[in-house]
């Protein structure tokens, strides 16, 4: 099977495959009927036999859809979290109209969604899309853990640190956050929020940092790289995602991959970590990240590193991406009539 990826499967590695990924194409190929014919061709003279692309809204989306139907190719779409109840809210007037006058139409045209949580699926069925679903998570790297890692975790100044790795936007409930650190406000304790300003929402949460007092125990950084990424999640004692709406929450898994428990919301997909027994699983509130921190930064910090290790052993068994591409492939080669429907694949 010859595979086009708007995004790529990142990370996937799988030997002796049949695959080719070819280079993603960006939104401005799109522009014109000439670039659409240009990649309609791209698609056949590569052989191409699935388009895959990656969330909705946007204008390109309808250029793959359409290119998938002018080639006759099956399409794959994975909403990436653009369905799910909390994101159809936000600006939910433009992308009602957006519904109704293309999004609607393109959806129709899936033959396989991807999704990656079973809030995931039940947002697709619930606005009445009846196609196949893989459901698959998202997968995770595993950063090589040597001895430094479950070493003491203390900054210069003998503090611990939680820390908040993601994009600084409404979604992911920093405000929420604030409130609850102020209310506990724990002993020999700092917070690091660390990502990528959207919409100037920065100076949201630094104003309300700033009006709790706290500015000398929360700070906010830019976003880093990709290697820095990685000392910061190895580096902290308690990674916290307090999200609105997550279809997955990649960055629970890389931290749980780091050895790092885990705070989070019931707005990402992460039972397991209560199951698991690595992390908190809380309420979207106020009081149930206050509950939930507040039990974890009252842990001696050996036990802090057996939740970690067992968060690690976790994303190790559950989310590598030699699996999980196994499991995607499996998906396409069912979509293809090439093997028997896939435990992963959801008909009803």
């Amino acid at each position: 099977m010859v595979l086009w990826d708007k995004h790529g499967l990142d990370g996937v590695q799988v030997s002796d495959s049949d695959v080719v990924v070819l280079e993603g194409t960006k939104p401005a190929t799109f522009n014109t009927r000439v670039r659409r014919r240009s990649f309609s061709s791209h698609v056949r003279s590569n052989n191409t036999e699935i388009i895959h692309d990656h969330s909705i809204w946007r204008r390109y989306h309808i250029e793959v859809a359409l290119a998938a139907r002018r080639t006759r190719r099956p399409l794959v779409l994975s909403p990436r979290g653009t369905m799910l109840p909390w994101c159809l809210r936000h600006k939910w007037l433009k992308k009602k109209a957006g519904m109704l006058l293309y999004q609607r139409h393109v959806l129709e045209q899936v033959d396989l969604f991807h999704v990656t949580s079973e809030e995931e699926a039940e947002s697709i069925r619930s606005a009445g899309l009846r196609q196949p679903l893989a459901l698959i998570p998202n997968g995770t790297i595993l950063p090589d853990l040597d001895a430094p890692l479950l070493s003491k975790r203390l900054d210069r100044n003998g503090h611990r640190t939680a820390l908040f790795l993601s994009r600084i936007n409404p979604k992911k409930g920093l405000l929420m956050l604030v409130e609850a650190w102020s209310r506990l406000r724990p002993v020999g304790w700092k917070l690091r929020i660390v990502g990528p300003d959207e919409n100037n929402y920065r100076n949201e949460v630094a104003t309300a940092i700033e009006r709790e007092g706290l500015s000398d125990v929360i700070t906010i950084h830019d976003a880093v790289d990709h290697n820095e990424k990685w000392t910061l999640y190895r580096s902290a004692d308690l990674f916290v995602l307090p999200t609105h709406s997550e279809n997955f929450g990649i960055v629970v898994g890389e931290a749980l991959a780091s050895g790092t428990p885990v705070v989070t919301t019931k707005g990402a997909p992460w039972a397991e970590l209560e199951s698991r027994q690595c992390g908190w699983w809380a309420d979207i509130s106020v009081d149930g990240l206050y509950n939930s921190l507040q039990e974890a930064t009252a842990l001696p910090e050996d036990e802090l590193r057996l939740m970690g290790k067992r968060g690690r052993s976790l994303v190790e068994e559950r989310y590598s991406w030699q699996a999980i591409g196994k499991d995607m492939l499996s998906a396409y080669a069912w979509l293809l009539g090439e093997r028997d429907k896939p435990g992963t694949v959801i008909l009803d």
